[in-house]
């Protein structure tokens, strides 16, 4: 009984986010800010996410409780470099070996092997750096760097990071990293727009 509830549940996520999909379909950044019924089309719709999600954790807290970490959702909007392709699903597993200590690619538009494809010149990267470790990222000035910082302290550059930070980055110089403790990141390479 609880699986066909969760499976109803995550249908309906998935109809959720295909209506956004078609709601933007053809629409730019400036459509959504100013188009009062399509903004609220998709509010509508990223609620209907959220409460399916509020919804499976009461039918089955396991999973969400995958041991003593508790589990954090990214929403990450990426525009795809053609508009009007068929919505598609992949998925992968990654070992945490493959970032630890340095930048593994996850998912990525930019021909980078063992990553989930997307149709988008863009990359998103995970690493988790131990104490004292450093590591660099060179993008050129055509491009938008976004960093989550999941846990720890980071010093990037000049700036320092701590656990929950976000920062995002007109790309002008290559970014070096600096783990202050163990910090875990997720690194996202778009490129730069003036929207």
């Amino acid at each position: 009984m609880k699986e066909m509830q969760i499976l109803k549940l995550l249908h309906d996520m998935k109809i959720a986010m295909d209506s956004i999909n078609i709601f933007c379909f053809g629409k730019t950044k400036t459509d959504y800010l100013e188009q009062l019924l399509l903004r609220s089309a998709v509010e509508r719709q990223l609620e209907i996410v959220g409460e399916a999600l509020s919804q499976i954790k009461k039918i089955d807290t396991a999973i969400y409780n995958l041991g003593e970490k508790p589990t954090h959702f990214y929403q990450i909007w990426i525009y795809p470099d053609k508009p009007g392709l068929k919505p598609s699903y992949e998925q992968k597993q990654f070992s945490p070996e493959m970032w630890k200590n340095k930048l593994c690619p996850l998912a990525s538009g930019q021909g980078k092997p063992n990553t989930v494809i997307f149709h988008t010149n863009a990359t998103i990267y995970r690493a988790s750096l131990e104490a004292g470790k450093t590591l660099d990222f060179h993008a050129s000035k055509s491009r938008s760097i976004f960093i989550y910082l999941i846990y720890g302290e980071l010093a990037m550059n000049d700036t320092i990071l701590k656990t929950s930070d976000q920062l995002r980055i007109e790309c002008a110089e290559p970014l070096s990293f600096e783990a202050r403790n163990n910090s875990e990141l997720i690194l996202v390479d778009v490129p730069f727009s003036k929207d």
